[in-house]
C-alpha cells in the first residue's frame, strides 16, 4: 500500500522510520499550504542548542496551495544552513562522504519548495540505499481510504515522540541524546548504519502507525 505524506526539508527521522515499511511513496502537494511545519525547516545539532533551519517561502497567501509555494532567495538562507551544517557536521565520521551532494542540492536554485523538498528526499533516500518509487499527486483528495496510508500532517515540529521511541546513537555535541533530528543529523553520525537504526525504530512500533 502507498504512503500518503506530503514532502518535508531534510526530513525527519520519524518522517524515514515510516518510510521503510512501504514499497511506494505518494506525496501530497495539493493540500493547502501550513506556515511553521516541517515542509521549509529541519532541526540540527548544533554546539550550544538544537538550530532550525528554515527555507524562506514567497506567495503565501490564503488558499495558497504546497504546489505554488515559491523558494525565497532574496534572503542568504542558502549560506546560513550550509554554516550551520558545516558547524554541527564538519567533524562528523561521514561528513565527506555526504557534503558534496547536499551541498549541491542545498545551492541550487529551485523555483518552488516542493521541487527542493523532493530532491533533498531523493537524495536521502539514495543514501539509505531505499529504492521506494516516488509519485506525486495530481489533485487533492480528502480520503484515499484503502488505496494509501495517510500519513499526511502525522509529523508536526515539538510534538514529540517518546524519546525512549528512538534508541540513543552517538551526535558529535552534547552528553544528552536528542531524538527526531532532520535525518542529516543520523547520516552524517551513523553512515551506513542509518537504514538499520531507521528499521529498529519502526520495529519497536512506538510510532503507532
Amino acid at each position: 500500500m502507498p504512503l500518503l505524506i506530503e514532502p518535508h526539508y531534510f526530513p525527519c527521522i520519524s518522517y524515514f522510520a515510516s518510510l521503510v515499511q512501504t514499497d511506494k511513496l505518494l506525496l501530497e502537494v495539493n493540500e493547502f499550504y501550513i506556515k511553521q511545519t516541517y515542509r521549509n525547516r529541519c532541526y540540527i545539532r548544533t554546539a550550544n542548542q538544537v538550530d532550525r533551519l528554515t527555507v524562506p517561502v514567497s506567495n503565501v497567501h490564503k488558499g495558497a496551495r504546497l504546489r505554488d509555494i515559491k523558494v525565497d532567495y532574496s534572503q542568504r538562507w542558502q549560506q546560513v544552513h550550509w554554516g550551520a551544517i558545516f558547524s554541527a557536521y564538519g567533524n562528523s565520521p561521514f561528513y565527506e562522504h555526504l557534503k558534496e551532494e547536499i551541498h549541491a542540492i542545498i545551492f541550487k536554485k529551485y523555483d518552488f519548495l516542493v521541487d527542493l523538498n523532493v530532491e533533498t528526499l531523493t537524495l536521502c533516500l539514495k543514501f539509505l540505499r531505499a529504492n521506494i518509487p516516488i509519485d506525486i499527486t495530481s489533485v487533492y483528495q480528502k480520503s484515499y481510504g484503502n488505496e494509501a496510508q495517510d500519513l499526511r500532517n502525522a509529523f508536526i515540529p515539538h510534538n514529540q515522540y517518546p524519546t525512549h521511541a528512538y534508541p540513543a546513537y552517538q551526535q558529535i555535541f552534547g552528553s544528552e541524546f536528542v531524538p527526531n533530528l532532520s535525518i542529516l543529523d543520523l547520516l552524517f553520525c551513523t553512515g551506513n548504519y542509518a537504514m538499520p537504526y531507521l528499521q529498529e525504530v519502526a520495529k519497536l512500533k512506538m510510532l503507532n502507525f
